[in-house]
């Protein structure tokens, strides 16, 4: 479709990456989503907002692939006037079977495919599924990208060349931070993590990443790794744009973290990936698990996981720990498993594998 002109609808955390994606001919910045269900009233005041901007124009396609608060976007399509609407529709297949759950907002579509309950699917791979069902061609290229420029990749090189300088043949990408607590494995186990990588591979430097929220955790982790590792840690925390993390990245062997927005650019950047979760594997993974639905893809990488949930703490559809401000179920994982876990991705580099594998 050469003379078409692309629009993209995001949320505000998502509107740094919108704008650098070449494909994108316009972006529009909706309100904010702040994780929970809409109520009517708070669905319909959204509405009410969004669709003004879109009247005056005529749109004859749009995609929606949001499971969860899809009656919101296919009303919002319908009301726009666009003419072929696009999303999962009421039937579900549940192994060898097909069932139709409530139609009632799928009506709206023009185009409704079911959605596979059973299919361990990343929301990435259910918009590339909806892209195929209309153009009937299938997409060869499914891996995930991000954009740079040269002034991003300048800001990132200088960290770069610090640890290179001093003999390091290997540079690791460290984000010990994260946006909710109950991701966050604690940073005194990161800590004993890195240094047992550290011992064992002498030409190894790492570099901690963070935003402007992270530079203490991030500092105070590089000055403890930096009493026996002198030379081989530093911290760009605070110091690089989005993008100039992106950058950085790039330049990394490994990325060694917490599930959180880095962890994609590193995919992204084709960055091996080791990474542990809040989500007890005992309560079981489902579709719209968060370590499913995110899952590091086209790369090595090991998802790490606890055994067991704490104290019936469970969210299924989410991270799996339901203590937002805690670390809690996180803390099932030892160090002596993340270690484990790094020498299984070590043996995934070196089988060039593409899809993760799970470590618990």
């Amino acid at each position: 479709f050469p003379y078409t002109t692309l629009f993209r609808s995001v949320y505000p955390a998502c509107q740094e990456l919108a704008e650098a994606c070449p494909y994108v001919d316009e972006v529009f910045v909706r309100p904010g989503y702040k994780g929970q269900e809409l109520t009517w009233r708070e669905g319909l005041e959204e509405l009410l907002k969004l669709l003004p901007p879109f009247l005056s124009r005529r749109y004859d396609l749009g995609f929606t692939w949001n499971e969860a608060r899809g009656a919101w976007d296919r009303l919002w399509l319908y009301w726009a006037g666009v003419r072929e609407r696009i999303g999962f529709g009421p039937y579900v297949i549940e192994g060898a079977t097909m069932k139709e759950e409530a139609r009632h907002w799928h009506a709206l579509l023009t185009l409704a495919l079911p959605r596979d309950r059973g299919a361990a699917l990343r929301d990435s791979e259910k918009c590339l599924r909806l892209l195929e069902a209309f153009t009937k061609q299938p997409v060869s290229d499914r891996n995930v990208e991000v954009w740079t420029n040269p002034a991003d990749e300048r800001a990132a090189a200088p960290f770069l060349q610090r640890l290179k300088v001093r003999g390091m043949r290997r540079i690791y990408a460290v984000m010990p931070g994260v946006s909710e607590a109950r991701r966050q494995w604690p940073v005194e186990r990161w800590q004993e993590l890195l240094e047992a990588i550290l011992s064992r591979e002498p030409q190894t430097g790492l570099v901690i990443l963070g935003g402007p929220k992270e530079v203490e955790l991030a500092e105070g982790l590089a000055a403890r790794l930096s009493e026996n590792f002198n030379g081989r840690v530093i911290s760009a925390a605070g110091k690089l744009t989005f993008w100039g993390t992106a950058a950085l990245l790039k330049g990394c062997s490994k990325y060694l973290g917490n599930d959180t927005g880095a962890l994609h650019l590193a995919v992204a950047q084709q960055v091996p990936i080791l990474v542990p979760y809040a989500y007890a594997l005992d309560i079981g993974l489902r579709s719209l698990s968060m370590p499913v639905r995110f899952a590091p893809w086209g790369v090595p990488a090991v998802q790490v996981f606890p055994k067991e949930h704490r104290d019936d703490c469970r969210d299924l559809d989410g991270p799996g720990c339901a203590r937002k401000d805690e670390a809690h179920c996180i803390l099932g994982i030892t160090v002596e498993t993340m270690l484990y876990a790094y020498e299984a991705l070590e043996k995934q580099i070196a089988a060039g594998a593409e899809k993760p594998i799970r470590f618990c």
